[in-house]
């Protein structure tokens, strides 16, 4: 259940040259220079999901090492999850767990004790 469905954007290769000149070859995401036999994705700021149908505009985008990438699209995976419970939860579409309202508790008696007659005994007796 996401949030975008439209489909991601392609890179050619030219256009990936002029990307990662634009932004000095830098990984935005740890700040070091990729070195050009390193491999390097196109990474958003902001997750597609959680962005919508603005998430492929150039502002959002950036250079990354794939394993700094992989690093910061894992902890996305939990923004991104806790933002589809919320909306889904808005919505209406979320099920409580119980059919019945949490209430207020019984009176539970003590372990070593029975309750006989409304009397309340020494369970040993």
């Amino acid at each position: 259940m996401t949030y975008n469905h439209t489909p991601r954007r392609r890179f050619t290769d030219q256009q990936r040259l002029a990307f990662f000149e634009k932004h000095g070859g830098i990984c935005h995401l740890c700040g070091v220079k990729i070195v050009p036999p390193e491999k390097w994705e196109v990474e958003h700021l902001i997750a597609r999901e959680l962005l919508g149908p603005m998430a492929d505009e150039d502002e959002n985008l950036r250079p990354a090492h794939v394993d700094c990438h992989r690093a910061k699209t894992k902890q996305d995976r939990a923004a991104i999850a806790k933002s589809n419970r919320v909306r889904a939860k808005w919505n209406g579409a979320h099920r409580p767990k119980s059919k019945f309202p949490a209430t207020a508790g019984f009176h539970r008696p003590q372990p070593n004790t029975r309750q006989l007659y409304g009397d309340i005994e020494d369970a040993k007796s």
